[in-house]
């Protein structure tokens, strides 16, 4: 059976990215004999830092390893590299949520095909804040296509972003959610069905997978940043987003900040903001090969 640390050898000499990786699920660490947790706990930490696939190299570690086995891998693991961002959940040193601007702008959604482009549909953005004592941001978006109109409304925590709630209404079903810290608590229900139940305790706080790009415009955008987002929604749970500033063009007064967004293997979207308001521009996400959907700020 494979080593942790030839798992991890492999990674690199496979030319392995972070931002393919699966939250790390350190639970798998007690797979491990007794006396192994705790070393299995600090590759964990380590890996976490670094986006390494723990519960993968766990489970394929063989339980005869050594103490010495288990430091060859945190030695492998902790191998810096450029590819890899500085993990980032709510309340991380690296956001700024000030960066963000409030307003409504709308957008045009469009598919481009083989080269042509055809209008699909429209998305209204509102941000807008709630001050107070317990300060937040109020965001609704509504997307209206042919197949009818989809409504998402979240309540995000505006000095570290981190979620409060989430309520979205679609033609198939409704998605209620309330996060309390790294728990989330709520239904998903289908047009026709009976509702499911969402309650789980995640191993740390994440962003709303909806708020993605919030995180991203409160990010610093120099040039050859990177970081590495943990995310929550429904369907894939808690999982990464990698991002990492590609390019700063300068346009007038201001830069436009290209910034890729590895949203699983193989599969990136291209994001433009503009640096000094932080205004999302455009956002272009492969669907399937040869096919983009594209998100574009309405003039």
């Amino acid at each position: 059976m494979t080593s942790l640390a030839e798992k991890g050898l492999h990674f690199i000499q496979a030319g392995w990215r972070p931002d393919e990786c699966q939250v790390v699920e350190l639970r798998y660490v007690h797979m491990l004999p007794t006396e192994m947790r705790p070393i299995g706990q600090m590759v964990g930490q380590i890996a976490s830092q670094f986006g390494i696939c723990f519960g993968d190299a766990v489970r394929a570690m063989s339980y005869r390893s050594t103490v010495a086995t288990m430091v060859i891998a945190m030695a492998v693991i902790a191998v810096p590299s450029a590819a890899v961002g500085q993990a980032t959940i709510p309340g991380a040193p690296n956001l700024e949520p000030t960066r963000i601007r409030f307003g409504t702008l709308e957008y045009v959604l469009s598919i481009l095909r083989d080269g042509e482009e055809q209008v699909i549909g429209s998305l209204i953005d509102e941000i807008l804040p709630l001050r107070g004592d317990d300060p937040v941001i109020k965001r609704v978006q509504t997307v209206r296509r042919s197949g009818g109109v989809h409504v998402d409304s979240t309540v995000t925590d505006a000095q570290t972003l981190a979620p409060r709630w989430h309520y979205g209404v679609q033609a198939q079903r409704i998605v209620l959610l309330e996060f309390d810290g790294a728990r989330v608590r709520g239904t998903v229900t289908p047009t026709t069905g009976a509702p499911r139940v969402i309650d789980t305790t995640l191993a740390d706080v994440a962003f709303d997978s909806s708020n993605w790009d919030l995180a991203v415009r409160a990010l610093p955008l120099e040039e050859g940043d990177a970081a590495i987002l943990q995310v929550y929604d429904v369907e894939q749970q808690l999982h990464r987003y990698g991002v990492r500033v590609a390019d700063r063009e300068l346009r007038g007064k201001s830069f436009i900040v290209h910034v890729i967004i590895q949203l699983g293997r193989n599969n990136e979207a291209h994001v433009w903001f503009d640096d000094i308001t932080r205004t999302l521009l455009r956002i272009e996400t492969p669907v399937q090969p040869g096919v983009i959907l594209r998100q574009v700020l309405k003039p």
